[in-house]
């Protein structure tokens, strides 16, 4: 068990510190305790020590920055340097300060075991958050890279506002009902509307590229008011799988929190990993996977029997249809590969099918179940899809599902382009960028016209198709 100062302070509530810190909040090195009844000669980062002030004498040699409490006022020479300093000068002594620690670190192991039988229990992911209620004294939200929340937890305000100052402003019934409200988002998808704010704001999209625990500063959109949530990535061999929250809305964010937020997270990630995540409302039976496998393979297929397969799924052949192609790097675990498919957008339908043909990943989306346009869908999946950490290659809309073949031909082209330097933002092409690159590779190639026509073209050609008109041939 590891701790540092910022977890003595917040535990020891009835003990008035100063603090004069040097570590960052979610570094915690000290993995024992020591008294001193004299200076020593040097002091070491992983030990945390406790001295009376009148026994101090001259500033020790560090290995690291090691973590100090002192009874009393400690020397400005002390104050002055980069140790890290708790000190206080309330009337407590040595041995009762000792059993404050030996409390917290009990403390902290009971609270790791009863989140360890949340995993060993295949207990729903929401009893993480209802066992961290004693440390984490704010509403605690995990949302999935598909803006889906996997847990969305608030205590009762009752027990927490009589405790803690009223930060927020809110009256205890105000609380109430947004530990109601937050309540009720488990399961649940974040409003479109939300997530097109989300992605539009440069703030929240760098938020990505943390790897510790960082504050995010919003405006709510009720009252304009300025909020704020402590929040942390959770990762798996690099990738996002989940992001962790703990908003202000009872009292302060505390330093300890960043502790509290990345113990939280390291159950989430054993907890994710324990399970084979499947997409949700996606009944992918043997009879839909022959036949994404029989026309992603080239093979003919009477269009009455496809039709009525996919109408089993509710889909149309005539819908409008997305083809991305994912090349996962990095996940060795076959329960991981599973995961990724959790960067689909859309849960409310059955709004996507999927398999794993050679050596991608292919998800068909219906982009007329999520009522969303080809160029929407490619700015809500964009940023998605780079916190999976894949190569992405997606094909132009179509709308026969027989065509399948050609469009995840699209698809593959468009991976092929991209190479293991590539940033993040390279990592994911759209194939209509491309599609004189693709003309001049594939000219021989047994084709469909319609994959070497512009997307802007081909939303005239629909365009005409609907109002009768006829602008596409004014272009000839």
């Amino acid at each position: 068990m590891r701790y540092n100062l910022f977890l003595v302070k917040d535990h020891c509530k009835n003990i008035h510190f100063e603090e004069k810190i040097t570590d960052l909040p979610y570094v915690a090195l000290c993995t024992s305790t020591m008294v001193l009844k004299e200076t020593p000669d040097s002091l070491n980062s992983n030990i945390l020590y406790i001295i009376k002030a009148e026994d101090i004498s001259f500033r020790p040699i560090q290995s690291g920055i090691p973590s100090v409490i002192v009874l009393g006022k400690p020397p400005k020479n002390w104050i002055d340097s980069d140790i890290n300093i708790l000190y206080t000068e309330d009337p407590i002594t040595v041995n009762g300060l000792m059993n404050e620690i030996y409390s917290m670190i009990i403390d902290l192991a009971e609270w790791r075991d009863s989140m360890q039988e949340v995993i060993d229990l295949n207990l729903p992911a929401i009893e993480l958050a209802k066992r961290s209620e004693k440390f984490i004294r704010n509403p605690i939200v995990a949302q999935g890279i598909d803006y889906n929340y996997i847990f969305a937890y608030a205590p009762d305000p009752k027990d927490y506002v009589q405790h803690d100052n009223k930060y927020s402003g809110f009256s205890e019934e105000q609380l109430q009902i947004w530990a109601t409200r937050i309540n009720d988002y488990t399961g649940k998808t974040i409003p479109q509307d939300l997530i097109n704010i989300l992605i539009r704001d440069p703030e929240y999209v760098k938020l990505a590229e943390n790897t510790y625990p960082a504050l995010y500063y919003h405006s709510t959109a009720s009252t304009g008011a300025m909020t704020k949530a402590l929040t942390y990535n959770v990762r798996i061999s690099g990738a996002i799988i989940a992001v962790l929250n703990i908003n202000e809305l009872y009292g302060e964010i505390k330093n300890a929190d960043y502790y509290y937020i990345m113990m939280v997270a390291s159950y989430l990630r054993k907890l994710l990993r324990s399970k084979t995540i499947q997409p949700r409302n996606v009944n992918l039976d043997a009879e839909l996977s022959e036949l994404m496998n029989t026309l992603l393979s080239r093979n003919l297929l009477p269009e009455k029997h496809i039709e009525n397969i996919l109408k089993k799924n509710d889909w149309e052949i005539d819908n409008r249809y997305v083809c991305v192609c994912l090349e996962l790097q990095r996940f060795d675990d076959p329960n991981y590969q599973n995961a990724v498919l959790v960067s689909s957008l859309y849960d409310d339908k059955k709004t996507y099918i999927y398999t794993f043909y050679d050596k991608y990943l292919v998800i068909i989306y219906n982009l007329s179940q999520m009522n969303v346009s080809f160029s929407n869908f490619i700015s809500n999946m964009t940023p998605i899809l780079k916190n999976t950490d894949t190569y992405a290659g997606i094909s132009l809309a179509f709308q026969d599902f027989k065509n399948l073949y050609y469009y995840y031909d699209q698809a593959t082209f468009a991976l092929s382009l991209i190479s293991d330097a590539s940033s993040p933002e390279q990592r994911i092409v759209n194939y209509h960028d491309y599609i004189a690159d693709y003309a001049v590779q594939n000219c021989l190639k047994q084709n469909i016209n319609l994959s070497y026509v512009p997307l802007g073209l081909l939303r005239l050609m629909a365009y005409d198709e609907k109002k009768n008109s006829n602008f596409t041939h004014m272009l000839k």
